[in-house]
C-alpha cells in the first residue's frame, strides 16, 4: 500500500534514515581502522582499564581543555 505521506513524516524518514546511515558508515570505519582508536586494557582478572595517558587524553576531550581539570 502506498499511501501519501505529509511533508513532516517525509522530513522526518529523511532524516532517520540519515542517522542511519551515519552510524552504519561510523561503524564500518571502525572496523577497518580499529587500529586507530584507543583499547582497553585486559588485566588477568578479567576486568578492563585504561592506562594513564589514554586517560589523561580522556579527561582532556571531556573538558575542553588542553590539560585535565583538577
Amino acid at each position: 500500500m502506498n499511501m501519501p505521506r505529509s511533508p513532516n513524516e517525509t522530513s522526518e524518514f529523511r532524516n532517520l534514515e540519515q542517522t542511519y546511515t551515519t552510524l552504519a558508515e561510523n561503524e564500518e570505519w571502525m572496523a577497518i581502522n580499529i587500529d586507530k582508536t584507543i583499547q582497553r586494557r585486559r588485566y588477568r582478572n578479567n576486568r578492563t582499564s585504561l592506562d594513564e595517558r589514554e586517560e589523561h587524553i580522556l579527561r582532556c576531550v571531556g573538558d575542553g581543555t588542553d590539560h585535565p581539570a583538577e
